[in-house]
C-alpha cells in the first residue's frame, strides 16, 4: 500500500508527460512487481520507490499515450 502511494510521488514529474486511467498506480505497480520488481522492494519500511526510468517503461509497456507538448 505504501509503495502504491509513493508511485504517484516518484511520478510527479512524469505523470505530466502522459494521459493516464483512473487507477493508473495500480496498474504501474503490478507492472513494475513483474518486471522491475527491485524498483518496488520495501525500503526502511516506507514501502518502494522506483525511478523516473522504471516508471517511464512501465507507462510505455502498458500503453499510456504520451502527451505531445
Amino acid at each position: 500500500e505504501a509503495t502504491v502511494e509513493n508511485i504517484n510521488d516518484a511520478a510527479w514529474r512524469v505523470k505530466s508527460e502522459y494521459t493516464l486511467p483512473e487507477g493508473w498506480e495500480s496498474e504501474v505497480y503490478s507492472w513494475l512487481s513483474d518486471n522491475r520488481s527491485g524498483s518496488v522492494e520495501n525500503r526502511d519500511d516506507q514501502g518502494g520507490y522506483p525511478a523516473e526510468d522504471d516508471l517511464r517503461a512501465a507507462f510505455d509497456a502498458l500503453g499510456y499515450v504520451q502527451i505531445d507538448e
